[in-house]
């Protein structure tokens, strides 16, 4: 795959994903109505999943501007440490989060989804930064 191609497909995946997610966030706490409303429904502290959401969507445009660029390196670490706080972040609070919605099979393939994004844009920062030899890819 091309490297403007995954940073694309990465870019996508995360305005797609963070934008929706933002929906259902703000949906579950206002009307209580939706898969996030047993967790945001008047919940004071929804307001870090929806910003948490929104941010990892617009750093998706950001991503999307930098698959345009000519040396597009600097946005696949991004985009590598962007996927290590997400994912990071989804182990962490697996089960309070995932559990108490009745979502661990999507807990499980999201958050494999990103840990195959930090090897994906780890390897394309490292092989354009030369690290890996040209043999090796």
């Amino acid at each position: 795959m091309r490297s403007s191609t995954l940073l694309r497909v990465n870019a996508v995946f995360l305005m797609v994903m963070g934008g929706a997610a933002a929906v259902f966030d703000a949906v579950g706490h206002f009307f209580g109505k939706g898969p996030l409303a047993a967790v945001a429904y008047r919940a004071p502290l929804a307001i870090s999943s929806f910003e948490a959401h929104l941010l990892a969507a617009i750093l998706g445009a950001l991503l999307l501007k930098g698959a345009q660029e000519s040396e597009p390196r600097r946005y696949h670490a991004l985009a590598a440490v962007v996927h290590v706080v997400l994912g990071g972040s989804n182990l962490l609070f697996f089960k309070p989060a995932f559990g108490a919605i009745g979502a661990i099979g999507f807990g499980v393939v999201i958050t494999a989804i990103h840990f195959l994004f930090v090897v994906a844009q780890g390897l394309a920062a490292l092989r354009r930064e030369g690290f890996i030899p040209a043999r090796a890819r």
